[in-house]
């Protein structure tokens, strides 16, 4: 059994007593599995806390990434007329990109947020008014992997301030382009990013517009791109098949 994530008990708004329903179901699931692969060590963690006598049976597999290929002449539905910022997910609150507009403060930036449209769109849109940048805060959407793939390769950096991560794919994706990675401290994010990403330690704005503005600095001071492309590189689709063949091999073996 696969665990990707066990975000429903890091979310403060969660109610109580569906958490402990999801938390009996998912003890039957891991007790009737031999083995149980997490895709981060923050999830074996998660796993280990609640199911202590499971513990044996877990081990941590990380996801792997595409590398995107970029279609020449490809132009996508929305093409910023100037420098961008980019991020994508669901737009709900535990991805944080209502703390994005606060990034766009004293400077010209667009910032390009992509990804399934929830009621959350509205608080991302007040911080834009309340930040004075509304018409530089451009949400697309659903976007295709064409559209995606130009949005990595031609953004001065992307943002993910989530707060609830299993793994993180898309900071993997963006890392493949070379591109300065600005991330929350928090969940998985820090296994991803490693030492090459930058890190929101909390969320106050003028916090992170140092953070941001410091970040951007050094990636162009002291040409980050080479390390980034090195951490992206940890994480492919073959290694990770490499090791679930190690660990079917030791099931079977085992018996």
């Amino acid at each position: 059994m696969t665990i990707h994530d066990m975000n429903k008990v890091h979310l403060k708004y969660s109610n109580p007593h569906r958490i402990k329903v999801y938390l009996k179901n998912l003890g039957k699931l891991i007790s009737a599995c031999d083995r149980v692969v997490c895709i981060s060590n923050f999830v074996a963690k998660d796993v280990k806390h609640y199911f202590p006598d499971q513990k044996d049976k877990v081990s941590v597999i990380y996801n792997g990434a595409d590398k995107l290929i970029p279609k020449s002449h490809h132009i996508p539905k929305y093409k910023p007329n100037k420098p961008f910022l980019f991020t994508i997910g669901l737009l709900s609150a535990q991805k944080g990109f209502h703390l994005l507009p606060a990034l766009l403060e004293g400077n010209d930036y667009i910032m390009v947020i992509s990804g399934r449209e929830t009621s959350h769109k509205e608080v991302i849109l007040a911080e834009a008014i309340k930040y004075n940048c509304l018409d530089r805060v451009i949400i697309t959407g659903i976007i295709n992997d064409d559209d995606k793939t130009w949005y990595y390769e031609n953004c001065k950096a992307f943002l993910f301030p989530s707060i609830a991560e299993g793994f993180g794919l898309p900071v993997i994706e963006a890392m493949y382009f070379g591109k300065p990675v600005f991330l929350s401290k928090f969940t998985s994010l820090p296994e991803v990013g490693g030492k090459v990403a930058y890190y929101f330690d909390d969320f106050d704005a003028k916090k992170m517009q140092l953070v941001f503005k410091n970040g951007l600095q050094d990636y162009e001071l002291n040409n980050r791109k080479a390390d980034i492309l090195l951490q992206a590189q940890k994480f492919t689709w073959e290694i990770s098949a490499d090791k679930y063949l190690d660990l079917y091999d030791e099931c079977l073996n085992s018996k």
